[in-house]
């Protein structure tokens, strides 16, 4: 497997709903790293998206790209809301940060 050949695509939209349209303004493919073997199992892939201003709806694809070769299995694909981050400046001094929902986390579980 080559790396760079399996991406995921945070894909925003301004619009909700199938008379509204498609109304993306926003989309990225990421693709995915894996780690330098030749067989392994299920393993977990994510990355940190930032909610794009004026966004109503998000959807998620899930492709290879062009060059690739072979077979993936994916499953299991979460979205989930980054809450609370917290730094320890020291070990008794941690400082809280709130995200207000701008940043998702996207989690995929994929076999190659």
């Amino acid at each position: 497997m080559i790396n760079g050949v399996v991406a995921l695509t945070p894909i925003f939209h301004n619009t909700v709903g199938n008379n509204g349209g498609w109304g993306e303004f926003w989309a990225s493919d990421i693709p995915l790293v894996f780690p330098k073997a030749t067989s392994f199992d299920w393993m977990q892939f994510y990355v940190d998206v930032e909610v794009q201003e004026g966004a109503k709806a998000l959807s998620i694809r899930l492709h290879p790209l062009g060059r690739f070769q072979g077979t993936v299995f994916m499953d299991g694909l979460e979205i989930s809301k980054i809450g609370n981050l917290v730094e320890v400046k020291d070990q008794f001094v941690p400082v809280e940060f709130m995200l207000y929902s701008k940043i998702i986390q996207i989690h995929l579980i994929q076999q190659l």
